[in-house]
C-alpha cells in the first residue's frame, strides 16, 4: 500500500488523531507530493482527489483522507483473491430471505427515503417501538467501500433472530448505497457521510430525520454502534476520559473488554480519539450523551488470511453476546 510512507511523513503535520484515514497538513506540503491519486482533500464538505485539485493555498492547512486507490482497484479486478464484496444487491437479497423471520418478531424493513442516485435507504425496526424498553441502534456503511461491516451486521441479525431479547432494535443497514455501488468511501457528491451528522445534507439528513421521528428515549439507549471497515486491523474507536466524563469513559471500556472476550479478532483493541464534529459517534456523544462507538474490521480481506464470511458473521454474533452481557 503505497500511501503508508506518505502517512509516516505526515505525522509531524498532524493536529489530532481523528481517524486512521485522516490527517491535517499544510497546502505547501500537498503541493510537494508527486503521487496524488490516493489522497483526497476536503473543501467544505466534499473530498476531492489531490490530482484533480485546481488550486491549493500553500499557507492554509487542509484535512486530507487516504483512499488506497491501487488496493481498491486490485480488489475489483481480482475479486477471487478476497472475501466477497457486499453490495446493494447483497443487502436486498438478505432482506428478502429474512423479511418473514423478522415479521414473526413484529419487525419490519422500511424504506425511509432515497439516496442521491435514487437507491432505497432502509431501516429495520419494530412495528411498534415500546417506550418502556431499552433500544439498541446500529448504523452500517457510512463509507461505501467498507463491505466487511455488512457481513458482521448479518451475523448480529442472525443471532437476534435465533435469540431475540427484550429490547428494541433499530438498524440502518446501508447508509451510503451509492458509495457501495461505486466502491468508494464517499457518496455521489464525494462527501464523507460520517462528517455530516448535525447538518441538513444528503443522505444523513434523511437518517437523522427518521431517527428523530421515532421519539426514542435517548436516556434508554445503552449503546449505539457504527460498523466500519478499516485498512488492516480490528479495533474500536472510543473517546478519552475527559471528553464526556469518567463514567462514560469506563462504560465504553467495559464494553470493549467484554467484546474482546468473545471476539478473537477484536481482542480488546481500541484507539482513543475524540474525533470531530459530524461523526456519528461524536454527534450522539455530545448531543445525547449516548454510549456511541465505532467498530472497525478490515474492509478488504484476503481469502488466504484465515478469515471468511463466516468468521465475519461470527464477529457479529460476538457483538450481540457482548451487548447482552453488558446491558441486559
Amino acid at each position: 500500500m503505497k500511501f503508508w510512507p506518505v502517512l509516516l511523513l505526515l505525522i509531524s503535520f498532524k493536529t489530532f488523531p481523528d481517524c486512521e484515514d485522516e490527517q491535517i497538513v499544510s497546502g505547501k506540503y500537498l503541493l510537494s507530493i508527486s503521487e496524488k491519486n490516493d489522497i483526497y482533500v476536503q473543501t467544505q464538505n466534499r473530498f476531492t482527489r489531490l490530482s484533480e485539485m485546481d488550486y491549493l493555498d500553500p499557507l492554509k492547512n487542509y484535512t486530507i483522507q487516504f483512499w488506497d486507490y491501487d488496493f481498491n482497484i486490485t480488489t475489483q479486478y481480482f475479486p477471487e483473491n478476497f472475501i466477497e464484496y457486499y453490495n446493494f444487491q447483497s443487502l436486498q437479497d438478505y432482506m428478502e430471505e429474512s423479511r418473514e423471520k423478522f415479521g414473526r418478531l413484529n419487525y419490519k424493513y422500511q424504506s425511509i427515503g432515497k439516496s442521491l442516485q435514487r437507491r432505497e435507504l432502509y431501516a429495520l425496526l419494530p412495528n411498534k417501538i415500546d417506550p418502556n424498553k431499552k433500544t439498541v441502534v446500529i448504523f452500517t456503511r457510512h463509507h461505501g467501500d467498507e463491505g466487511s461491516s455488512n457481513w458482521i451486521l448479518e451475523g448480529f441479525l442472525n443471532e437476534f433472530l435465533i435469540s431475540p431479547q427484550n429490547f428494541n432494535l433499530v438498524v440502518y443497514p446501508m447508509v451510503n448505497p451509492d458509495g457501495v455501488e461505486k466502491r468508494t468511501r464517499y457518496n455521489s457528491l464525494d462527501k464523507d457521510l460520517n462528517r455530516l451528522w448535525g447538518m441538513k445534507e444528503d443522505e444523513i439528513f434523511q437518517f437523522q430525520t427518521h431517527l428523530n421521528s421515532l421519539n426514542l428515549n435517548w436516556d434508554n439507549i445503552p449503546i449505539m454502534l457504527d460498523l466500519h471497515g478499516s485498512k488492516n486491523k480490528d479495533f474500536i474507536y472510543r473517546v478519552d476520559e475527559d471528553f464526556i466524563n469518567l463514567n462514560y469513559y469506563y462504560t465504553q471500556g467495559n464494553f470493549i473488554k467484554t467484546l474482546g472476550g468473545f471476539d478473537p479478532w477484536q481482542k480488546k483493541n481500541y484507539i482513543i480519539s475524540n474525533g470531530k464534529n459530524g461523526m456519528l459517534r461524536i454527534f450522539f456523544a455530545t448531543t445525547k450523551k449516548i454510549n456511541s462507538i465505532t467498530h472497525e474490521t478490515p474492509k478488504n480481506i484476503l481469502i488466504t488470511s484465515g478469515r471468511s464470511i463466516e468468521t465475519l458473521k461470527a464477529q457479529g454474533k460476538s457483538i450481540y453476546r457482548a451487548i447482552l452481557q453488558e446491558y441486559f
